[in-house]
């Protein structure tokens, strides 16, 4: 089956309900991988983290933009009871008491639920969608600005188990899970027996890769982790790409399919890349710190680890001025050299001899230095000694 078996199994809950939500799904030329949050509550922290130059350098499909890239539809479900009518009527048109605050403050975000919502049931799968809208607001600037004053999100919601939805919906009709989040798992597990979400979970995704191919991106907090590694052994081969991160039992860590992730993408080492002023805040607390037998001192770094630092594939002359600006206001400078650069305070210049301004009378434009004498303030004698 295909996307357009799917759009046609969806059966409205009501004939009172619109289906602008529905027509903007049919409106997609491809079937849209999905980003899918299984035991999700009511958690919306990957709409927050949905922004540009994001280390998986991929979109969520938003309503108010167009994009030529493939879509990655938000799919949340939870298996809790209270959960089976959300969003309810009383949270429409409303913002939203987020969950993690310290992650929305830190972004000046607001999520508000939009005014429209539908309901529909797929033939034959028992497993119900609805569809509603999500509004994105946040003030961060820099590289990580969304393009517009806020984004619109299509979210789809199921109030089921993690495991019918994916052999029900994402299996049959083959959509493949482009990232998967397992963040703060554990109702889900409590209602199932036996079943283990970090590590279950993904054995059960992998046996259907021939259907549904592989995750390319696994997000998960520490219950899922050993040491700096996916707990499932199923993941073991995926290369670690950022964090660390508070959502869910911190640390959450970012996974990547081996492949998936290019050389210039996996320099990217951090969950949401850093602002010039984070970056040059950075700098200094690595001139700070103890290496090499010393602290408080100069130090290079090459244009790689800069790069990975601040969390973007390369630095450009814009955001390599804004890190300058920083850093002088604390007495320290970027020197920047073919190679690598230098972090240093400028203070250690300041017994660097100065040149003379007769020596710069001698190179202006027009004057030539026809004697080709060198700086003569200290003259070498040598000459004139004897051996007596």
């Amino acid at each position: 089956m295909d996307w357009k078996d799917f759009l046609n199994n969806l059966k409205p809950e009501t004939n009172h309900q619109g289906s602008l939500l529905l027509e903007s799904l049919s409106s997609l030329q491809t079937i849209p991988d999905i980003f899918w949050y299984p035991g999700s509550g009511k958690d919306l922290v990957p709409l927050l983290l949905d922004v540009p130059n994001n280390p998986t350098h991929e979109r969520l499909y938003r309503i108010n933009q167009e994009s030529n890239e493939k879509p990655l539809l938000f799919w949340m479900n939870d298996y809790s009871d209270y959960l089976k009518d959300f969003p309810e009527d009383n949270l429409l048109g409303q913002e939203l008491v987020t969950q993690y605050d310290e992650l929305w403050k830190a972004y000046d975000a607001t999520a508000t639920i939009g005014k429209n919502r539908e309901r529909y049931r797929i033939i034959n799968r028992n497993v119900k969608i609805t569809l509603f809208t999500v509004n994105i607001r946040h003030q961060v600037k820099g590289i990580h600005a969304r393009e517009e004053t806020s984004d619109e999100y299509l979210v789809c919601f199921s109030s089921c188990d993690s495991e019918l939805l994916l052999e029900n919906v994402f299996v049959s009709y083959s959509f493949h899970l482009s990232v998967v989040a397992l963040i703060k798992q554990g109702g889900f597990s409590c209602q199932r027996e036996n079943l283990d979400q970090y590590k279950d979970l993904p054995d059960r995704v992998a046996k259907f890769k021939e259907k549904i191919g592989l995750v390319d991106f696994w997000i998960t907090d520490s219950r899922g982790q050993s040491g700096k590694e996916p707990a499932a052994h199923v993941l073991r081969e995926y290369e670690y790409i950022g964090g660390i991160l508070r959502w869910g039992w911190s640390p959450a860590r970012l996974y990547g399919r081996p492949g998936c992730y290019s050389c210039e993408k996996r320099k990217m080492r951090s969950i949401m890349a850093r602002t010039a002023q984070e970056t040059a805040s950075t700098l200094i607390k690595i001139y700070n710190k103890s290496f090499a037998n010393v602290s408080y001192k100069r130090f290079r770094i090459g244009w790689s680890e800069l790069c990975s630092i601040a969390g973007i594939p390369n630095i450009t002359d814009e955001y390599m001025h804004e890190i300058q600006l920083t850093l002088r206001k604390s007495g320290h400078t970027l020197i920047q050299l073919d190679n690598f650069l230098v972090v240093a305070l400028e203070s250690y210049f300041s017994p660097v001899r100065a040149v003379p301004p007769r020596i710069v009378e001698q190179y202006l434009p027009g004057v030539e230095d026809d004697d080709g004498d060198t700086d003569d303030e200290n003259p070498d004698f040598s000459f004139l000694e004897t051996d007596d």
